[in-house]
């Protein structure tokens, strides 16, 4: 996730920081993009059209879509 530190959340219709291509748009899922991602896990689920499913590069690569994820928040102050 390091690779979208300090992005601002992009959905299709809100694309606050647009670069060559909108990426919210072009990935079909709002996501932290930064030209435009490394991870993807907002993508279209069952997909492997132009990396436009669930993606996650540094674990399954760009033309796997993962069938499955999860996110979890906790706040800023736990400590385990």
């Amino acid at each position: 996730m390091t690779y979208h530190n300090g992005r601002p959340f992009s959905t299709r219709d809100r694309d606050p920081q647009p670069f060559i291509t909108r990426c919210a748009m072009s990935y079909r899922g709002g996501w932290w993009y930064k030209n435009c991602h490394e991870a993807n896990l907002n993508g279209l689920y069952n997909t492997k059209t132009n990396h436009q499913g669930v993606i996650w590069t540094e674990w399954k690569g760009k033309d796997f879509s993962i069938p499955f994820t999860e996110m979890k928040f906790r706040p800023a102050s736990f400590r385990p």
